[in-house]
């Protein structure tokens, strides 16, 4: 059924089971459903159904929702939950996602959300705060399994087997040796392909590509695109494990990058967007308008000291036009092609 229908189809759907009260129907629904379409819906409905339509919904399906909406949705669901539902939703979420998430909020918002978590979640998004946001300490996340080189390949599945369900990736397993340092990377394959009684020290790959905690994100991404790797692991200078950072997160540094490239090349510095109301986006605009107004002025004075040389010869007046056409021309696709 849901293969069949369109996004306003479903959209009329879900606000005829919020405003009929069918919440077995809704999570039928919503059941079928990916958390970037959970997301298109919430954004979709009408503000006044989306306290109702988050009260449908359980702890595990909010949590898949917030992680795919922008920043200010995001604040605005927490607000709507409350603190301890909120706390909930959190300790279901990926740390780094907390961490990014809590960054936007004063200090005493923070320490509350903080406090009504799981002492170990609350302690691990502490520790990811601490972190630049744009550092690879700030986007890694703690959720990954590690097994020791002297592990048989029958323990390390067992492990995988067992925290399989909590990990961000279960693609790589990370070796370390007994002071936590990483020593070496197993993966998913290797393990099917080796005996059961083979020792990790036997099937690892020695050589492991790692980023050092306070590496740029532009670096990491560059790292991760460079080898096609699906994660990657962050260590300290000396070595010691301590999370690792996923594909998903590196297609995120590469759009946010390039916006912010984008962003500069327009002079604008911040989003604008449809949704940015007119007296924003004319605040953000305005420093670069009123500049290009004193520059047409000056360009203006500088013409009107040649008016002499323009009266006696009127052939020239026939190119400007042509001459500052060329130049915009020339300014438009220069910028085509950078962007």
């Amino acid at each position: 059924m849901i293969a069949n229908m369109s996004d306003n189809q479903m959209l009329v759907l879900v606000i005829k089971y919020l405003k009929e009260s069918k919440r077995h129907a809704l999570q039928q629904l919503l059941d079928e459903l990916h958390p970037y379409d959970f997301a298109q819906l919430y954004r979709g409905l009408p503000d006044k159904h989306h306290h109702k339509f988050l009260t449908f919904l359980t702890p595990n399906q909010i949590a898949a929702l917030i992680a795919e909406l922008e920043r200010d949705l995001q604040i605005e669901m927490l607000h709507k939950l409350g603190i301890e539902r909120s706390s909930k939703v959190m300790n279901l979420m990926d740390n780094d996602d907390v961490a990014d998430l809590l960054t936007d909020l004063s200090g005493d918002k923070i320490q509350e959300f903080l406090d009504a978590m799981k002492q170990e979640e609350s302690e691990t998004v502490r520790d990811l705060m601490n972190y630049p946001p744009d550092s690879a300490g700030g986007l890694m996340t703690d959720q990954f399994i590690w097994i020791k080189e002297n592990y048989t390949v029958r323990e390390a599945v067992d492990k995988l087997k067992v925290y399989a369900g909590i990990s961000e990736n279960i693609y790589y397993l990370y070796v370390i040796n007994e002071e936590k340092k990483l020593v070496g990377v197993v993966s998913y394959r290797d393990l099917l392909m080796a005996h059961i009684d083979e020792r990790i020290s036997e099937i690892m790959f020695s050589r492991v590509i790692a980023v050092p905690v306070d590496a740029d994100q532009e670096d990491v991404a560059q790292i991760i695109e460079r080898y096609d790797f699906i994660a990657v692991p962050v260590v300290e200078k000396d070595q010691t494990l301590l999370g690792i950072i996923t594909v998903d997160d590196a297609i995120d540094i590469v759009i946010r990058e390039a916006n912010e490239d984008i962003e500069k090349l327009s002079a604008s510095g911040k989003d604008i967007d449809f949704n940015t109301k007119a007296l924003t986006a004319s605040a953000r605009r305005l420093p670069w308008l009123i500049l290009l107004l004193f520059i047409g002025l000056v360009s203006g004075q500088i013409l009107n000291s040649f008016e002499e040389t323009l009266e006696q010869v009127l052939a020239l007046i026939f190119f400007m036009p042509m001459i500052a056409g060329m130049t915009g021309n020339t300014g438009t696709q220069s910028l085509a092609v950078v962007v």
